[in-house]
């Protein structure tokens, strides 16, 4: 377990069993699986071993539900009948998966592609969750209605290597490998206690390049001041308006799901919706960490997605790259940002262009003009299987790795 939190003492001892049983297995999985998360016909024996012990595993705990372990029997059985050395299909599963209520556990065991993660394999997983909405957030909640969102706050307790470290915050049904699309989302999990350990990442790299503030005023940054509670309410405040966001406005992405889950739209959306849940915490002066909020997307978008090992294939960090190249284009970037207030301007006009782009009354319109928004801030990729390229002018800005806080770069 990477993360002490308190449970009753029979699901903690369940718990414990369950993680010491069942990872080995995944992890053994992982060292056979290939490209699309193939076995390696060399290993296929052991493979099924593995498979088999892992079942077993499951199978045993009391804190598997019956319902998620008859379907991942059903998707055992068909990736055996397959032969192990086809990709893996977890239809069942991802059909089985649930949203846990608040306080529960949040369980999945199988194939899924995580992202962030450093490979874009999907490899065998434990993921092990429990959702804890925080009561401090509960006025937060009642004036940002998420009616229809399937979106879940949660606290990664245990699981494979993958879900509980390094970089990935989610599981969705869209990462699971499976032989037939999501029509609509059953379940989307966010890790938000993984987010700690990231931010301490970014400040180290802030403080590098800026000194103790992001901003040439001067200010000191807010989210220092946070503990381990506070870090955890600020990111699940930030989450829920983020969710909050997809919701509303011209497209909402439940009802357009055929266009905004292209990369384009996509990449749009996703820094639309975080532009705005920071839009919302500046205006809006009885939201609780509204300044905290502000300067935790501004770190992971500017800092922590663009440098990612897979950052020219991974969308996330292009859209930070693409609100890097936008602050720059916006005059408010120097050896520091200017300022808050001029921050602020700038991502009201990036919001308002992409607003714009959503009111077009044609889907494929508004997917043309995403691509050449999105294509006017980043370069062309370079290498097939890229999606774009960091420009020389972000290339050679504090947002780049290699920065001095002299105003020059280093190799």
């Amino acid at each position: 377990m990477v993360v002490k939190y308190a449970l009753p003492t029979h699901i903690s001892a369940e718990l414990s069993l369950l993680t010491q049983r069942a990872v080995p297995h995944v992890h053994e999985l992982q060292r056979y699986q290939r490209a699309g998360g193939a076995i390696d016909p060399q290993h296929l024996g052991a493979a099924s071993t593995a498979l088999r012990a892992l079942e077993d595993v499951l199978s045993d705990s009391a804190l598997y539900p019956e319902r998620y372990m008859e379907a991942f029997r059903q998707d055992a059985a068909a990736w055996r009948a397959a032969g192990l050395q086809s990709a893996p299909r977890w239809d069942a599963s991802r059909e089985a998966t649930e949203r846990p209520g608040d306080k529960e556990l949040a369980l999945y065991a199988g194939p899924a592609k995580l992202p962030n993660c450093g490979t874009d394999r999907p490899l065998f997983q434990l993921v092990i969750a429990m959702r804890d909405e925080p009561d401090s957030l509960r006025d937060l909640r009642e004036r940002y209605p998420r009616h229809e969102t399937t979106c879940q706050l949660t606290r990664i307790i245990a699981g494979s290597r993958q879900a509980t470290q390094g970089q990935c915050v989610t599981l969705f049904p869209e990462h699971i490998p499976a032989s037939s699309p999501v029509v609509a989302q059953n379940f989307a999990w966010f890790f938000m206690n993984k987010h700690t350990p990231m931010y301490q990442g970014s400040l180290a790299t802030i403080r590098e390049r800026c000194g103790e503030s992001l901003f040439l005023e001067g200010d000191p940054l807010a989210s220092t001041q946070l503990d381990y509670e506070g870090m955890y309410e600020t990111r699940c405040c930030w989450g829920h308006l983020h969710e909050y966001y997809h919701q509303v406005g011209p497209r909402p992405f439940r009802s357009n799901r055929e266009y905004k889950a292209r990369l384009y739209t996509g990449m749009l959306e996703e820094l639309k919706v975080d532009c705005q849940s920071v839009q919302a915490c500046i205006r809006d002066t009885e939201l609780a960490y509204r300044w905290e909020v502000l300067e935790l997307m501004l770190f992971d978008r500017l800092f922590r997605y663009p440098a990612a090992r897979d950052a020219l294939v991974n969308d996330d960090s292009g859209a930070g790259v693409l609100l890097g190249t936008w602050l720059l284009r916006h005059g408010v970037v120097r050896s520091r940002l200017v300022s808050r207030e001029e921050v602020m301007r700038a991502i009201d006009e990036l919001v308002d262009e992409i607003l714009a782009l959503e009111e077009l009354d044609d889907g494929e319109a508004y997917v043309k003009g995403a691509e050449e928004l999105t294509m006017s801030l980043l370069d062309p990729p370079e290498k097939p299987g890229d999606l774009y390229s960091k420009p020389a002018d972000w290339l050679s800005s504090m947002f780049a790795d290699g920065y001095r806080n002299d105003g020059g770069t280093v190799n």
